[in-house]
């Protein structure tokens, strides 16, 4: 989950223009705007680390159980 997070935050402080919604098209972001976008994409990575890491342990420790 929170190698999810640090690689959110990376992937939104290296292109933070692809998804951000500003309140009226075609402004310029503001900082609450890319802080709701680096917090958005930080979440969505960190579920699916978890998810998957979730995945691979259950797995992993029922192959050695077997």
């Amino acid at each position: 989950f929170v190698l999810g997070i640090g690689l959110g935050v990376f992937t939104a402080s290296i292109d933070p223009m692809s998804t951000i919604h500003t309140t009226t098209p075609g402004a310029t972001p503001t900082l609450k705007d890319v802080w709701r976008e680096m917090r958005t994409r930080s979440m969505s990575y960190a579920k699916n680390f978890a998810m998957v890491g979730l995945v691979f342990s259950t797995v992993e420790c029922n192959i050695e159980s077997v």
